[in-house]
């Protein structure tokens, strides 16, 4: 079987080849004609790029040990060696966990520092596989494909995606898949190009991934990509459906949420598509099911580790760690694994898998060279290897084709991705697998819907008698000598049917004065207040089929003839001994704790009071009677502006004795110590960083905190101190905050001065605020145009924010000219679209230099990106005259037809609208006006002239605004006698 890997940085500036760009925000970018970014602050240099990091598999050795030789075993698929073992690499997921019901997140993951800065290029061949690599490994025809499209459903936009798969493609000598050939589409949800979504870097790096495998695998196939509004399985699901309404009969999905009981929602409306493969990632996580994976509908596509191998089909292949599976508990079992010993009840993950460790990655160009991972590596190969084979049949669900075609696949035996008592449910084995599936592709005859051949029958087997079932049961066991307010050891022991695992167990009480310490645990500990009655205790087990149990017993407690004798301490603001102090009138903390004498254990549930005596008057209570916790603990607090005598005071309960202490406190101006950090000390305007520490003070035996101070978060601007908030110190004395600095600078913390304590400050912090930047690039499709030619200028309009770019849409951008000895002044105006993209043209009528500029708006600074110069020159003309006949009758019109075209450099066209006069010279030499004609749209004219003796004809071209004049050959006439 076969196993895989289970998000990341921002997205890296595009780079292109540039006239000149100045920027503020490193990395620096530039332009087709020139680029800048633009913030009050001044310009710094970009730093240099990193090289690459390579993890590509290496070949083997001229003398490489052999790789061990796999077991025989009784699988149909072709045996594979294991993969050769590899370091595990330090790598970032592409996509946060989901934090919400029914949210998917992506699963992939980047190799950390394999991701260069987007000026550097590939000194050699990019780490990680490359196309030619899956192409091997994997025995694939990757010719075949043509006509067929693979369709990705991903969240959010990827503004890049498309010119990342130019430079992947180029890289490895595929053909160009661009939207202007057909072969790539871009949509969002409902099936349209526009709006798209908001971008998202992360999603952004996994879109980039998809995209790209299925080049790889399938380059003569047309992708098309549905971005989803978000990462909902409801809007993902949506962007399945428009793909196969859009006609994509093989549809990947990486990524993945937990089973629920919408599952069965989902399939119905968006991932049950006769006649369409639909694949998705199990998981990046290890042994767990993921939704859609995990729908009965869907192929779902576990993860490897793939190396190079000393064998013959050269390379070695094992479960990926972090590829998930398991059996889900919402899709009942699938027709075409009722034959497969998967030991589930239901549908079993995975079903086929492909290569997933990011330490084996693949090779991804994200605006630079990177290696990824991670199951969302293995479905849109499998997805694309589908492609190779051919579409399905009308009416079938295209998962069942592998298990009809189980000898096309390498079948994966070594490697797991967790614990399950050895089980093939998390661990790679003969045959079927959990982790792997089938096994990893072998050709794509595995994903065919022709038929297979009925095999020969076998003889049926005398049949085994079936050992009688062992039911599940489960009984309680109560340890030593319970006393109530004492943890007593209580534990549960379950019997099992074959092959059943645990899959949950919740203890429970009739008392509500009794705790259990891990209460979903099989062995945990019970305390109950002391006194308690004897409680009755119940443990319910739960296993993986659905089946339920429980098991109670009687906790009998002691009853002592002679009480526990108990000890008993009292704390002032977490002081110890005899002599201890107190701030004047704040607010004291007192702690009493009472343990049992003779095992020094806390004791739960004794009723205990607190008492205050000042100088030699009476005691006065200072709360009502407490119980102790589980820690043995009761507390309460006091002020005093005087020095005092606490005493705590335990009664007789249940199986102890009373018990007292006391302490003297004395009352101080305590001089308080204030530490504080800040969350983060780079943010973005508008980002709150959180503020916190501990504000501490000196005590009998040494610091203790001081709670209930009222400390001050100070964020000092250019001098300039503002108080931003208050917190308030716990009992602990911690406090933490959220502030929203405006500007760079320091944030500290102060406690002022009450007459409690003196006050105290921290050490200032900076932090940072980052600009708000204007990224503007502009080009123009020529410098030296014609008069009347029309002149295009285009680029993008962005803000820049910690390196992050996002379009500045509806904002405009106006082109001026300035000609030369006249002001500046607007030439052309346009609007910039939601992709941050812009476009104008100029009919070009005057030489002027050009500036393409942005005004800016409130918290977006301006922008401007020089253009250079346009030059408008006048077009030279050429005539030509052609006579009807060159002998013609006296004073008979005759037509005479010609053209004219106009040549300004290299560039020649034909003059419409120009006028041409006909002018005859007479055997005097006297040249005589005859007519004037105007230039079709194609440059052509025609007149018809009346002679009355011989003549030479000329067409002459009038000059005009940015038109030349010219003169025709002449051409001979004679009169007929």
């Amino acid at each position: 079987m076969a196993s895989g890997f289970g998000p990341g940085p921002t997205k890296p500036t595009k780079t292109t080849a540039a006239a000149g760009s100045t920027s503020s925000d490193p990395p620096a970018t530039t332009a087709t004609s020139g680029s800048t970014e633009t913030s009050p602050s001044a310009v710094t240099a970009a730093p240099k790029a990193s090289p690459a990091l390579s993890s590509a598999p290496q070949p083997a050795a001229a003398h490489p040990t052999p790789a061990p030789a796999p077991a025989h075993n009784s699988a149909t698929g072709a045996l594979t060696a294991p993969a050769r073992p590899v370091a595990d690499v330090p790598t970032t997921p592409n996509c946060a966990i989901a934090s919400s019901p029914g949210q998917a997140r992506c699963l992939s993951v980047r190799v950390d520092g394999t991701q260069p800065a987007a000026s550097a290029q590939p000194a050699s061949a990019p780490g990680g596989l490359s196309p030619a690599d899956l192409a091997s490994a994997y025995n694939l025809n990757s010719t075949s494909g043509t006509g067929q499209t693979v369709a990705l459903i991903d969240a959010y936009d990827a503004p890049y995606v498309e010119s990342d798969l130019a430079v992947y493609r180029a890289q490895y000598g595929l053909p160009a898949c661009t939207t202007a050939n057909g072969c790539f589409k871009k949509v969002n949800q409902t099936g349209v190009a526009t709006p798209l979504p908001a971008a998202d870097s992360g999603w952004a790096q996994e879109t980039t991934l998809d995209v790209q495998m299925v080049s790889a695998v399938c380059p003569n196939c047309k992708i098309l990509l549905v971005e989803a509004n978000d990462s909902y399985i409801s809007s993902l699901g949506a962007g399945v459906k428009t793909a196969v309404r859009l006609g994509a009969k093989y549809v990947s999905n990486s990524y993945g949420g937990p089973d629920s009981g919408s599952d069965s929602y989902y399939d119905t409306n968006f991932y049950k598509q006769a006649g369409v493969v639909i694949t998705a990632s199990t998981g990046d996580d290890g042994y767990e099911t993921n939704y859609p994976a995990s729908s009965a509908y869907v192929t779902a596509v576990g993860g490897t580790t793939l190396t190079t191998a000393n064998s013959a089909r050269g390379w070695g292949e094992s479960a990926w760690s972090g590829a998930g599976s398991g059996c889900t508990l919402y899709e009942a079992k699938p027709t075409f694994q009722s034959g497969i010993a998967t030991g589930c009840t239901g549908r079993a993950v995975a079903d086929v898998s492909a290569v997933a460790n990011p330490a084996t990655g693949v090779a991804v160009y994200y605006g630079g060279w990177g290696v990824f991972g991670g199951t969302s590596v293995a479905s849109p190969i499998v997805a694309a290897v589908y492609a190779l084979a051919g579409p399905p049949a009308a009416s079938d669900y295209a998962n069942a084709y592998p298990y009809a075609h189980s000898t096309n696949f390498y079948d994966v035996t070594s490697g797991n991705n967790g614990s399950c008592g050895g089980s093939q449910l998390c661990t790679a084995t003969t045959g079927w697998d959990g982790p792997t599936g089938l096994g990893s592709p072998n050709g794509s005859a595995g994903f065919s819907s022709s038929v297979v051949p009925t095999p020969t029958p076998v003889p049926t087997p005398t049949p085994v008698p079936t050992p009688t079932p062992v039911p599940l049961s489960a009984s309680v066991t109560v340890s030593g000598t319970p006393v109530a307010g004492l943890p007593s050891d209580v534990s549960v022991a379950v019997t099992l049917p074959s092959g059943d695992t645990v899959t949950s167990i919740r203890w429970t009480a009739d008392n509500a004065g009794c705790q259990f310490s891990s209460p979903t645990v099989a062995s945990t500990t019970l305390t109950c207040n002391a006194g308690s009655a004897d409680p009755v205790i119940t443990a319910q087990v739960n296993d993986r089929n659905g089946s339920s149990v429980t098991a109670s017993a009687t906790v009998a407690f002691d009853q002592p003839s002679i009480p526990r004798d108990v000890d008993v301490t009292l704390s002032a603001a977490g002081q110890t001994g005899a002599d201890q102090s107190i701030c004047l009138s704040a607010p004291t903390a007192l702690r009493a704790t009472v343990t049992d004498h003779l095992t020094g254990t806390p004791v739960r549930g004794v009723a205990m009071s607190f008492s205050q005596q000042i100088g030699l008057d009476a005691a006065t209570d200072i709360s009502s009677v407490l119980l102790t916790g589980a820690d043995g603990v009761a507390a309460t607090s006091s002020t005093s502006a005087v020095s005092v005598i606490y005493a705590a005071d335990v009664q007789a309960t249940g199986a102890f004795a009373a018990g007292s202490t006391s302490v003297n406190a004395t009352a101080v101006l305590c001089a308080p110590t204030l530490t504080s950090s800040v969350s983060r000390v780079v943010v973005n305007p508008g980002v709150a960083v959180t503020v916190s520490g501990v504000v501490t003070r000196a005590g009998a035996n040494g610091s203790v905190p001081l709670p209930v101070a009222s400390v001050q978060i100070i964020a000092t601007v250019a001098g300039h101190a503002t108080v931003l908030a208050t917190a308030i110190s716990s009992a602990t004395g911690a406090f933490s905050v959220n502030v929203t600095p405006k500007a760079s600078g320091t944030l500290s913390a102060a406690l002022p001065a009450t007459a409690s304590w003196t006050a105290a400050h921290s050490a200032a912090t900076a932090v940072t605020v980052n600009p708000i930047l204007t990224r503007m690039t502009a080009g123009i499709s020529s410098h030296n145009v014609g008069y009347g030619t029309v002149v295009t200028f285009s680029g993008y309009l962005q803000r820049s924010l910690g390196g992050v770019l996002t379009a500045l849409p509806a904002s405009r951008v106006n082109i001026y000219g300035t000609p030369p000895h006249a002001a500046a002044r607007v030439v052309a105006t346009t609007i910039v679209h939601g992709t941050g993209a812009w476009s104008v043209s100029l009919t070009g009528t005057a030489s002027m230099s050009l500036t393409a500029r942005y005004a800016g708006v409130t918290a977006q600074p301006a922008a401007a990106v020089s253009l250079g110069s346009l030059i408008v020159g006048n077009w030279s003309t050429a005539a030509k005259l052609k006579a009807q006949h060159t002998q013609v009758a006296a004073g008979v019109r005759s037509l005479y037809t010609g053209s004219v075209t106009k040549r300004y450099g290299s560039v020649v066209r034909p003059a419409a609208g120009v006028s041409v006069a006909i002018y005859g010279r007479n055997s005097k030499g006297q040249n005589v006006y005859l007519t004037t004609v105007v230039t079709a749209a194609n440059g052509t004219f025609a007149a018809k002239v009346a002679l009355r003796q011989q003549a030479t004809l000329t067409a002459v071209v009038r000059a005009k605004a940015g038109i030349l004049a010219s003169t025709s050959p002449r051409v001979s006439i004679t009169i007929k006698r």
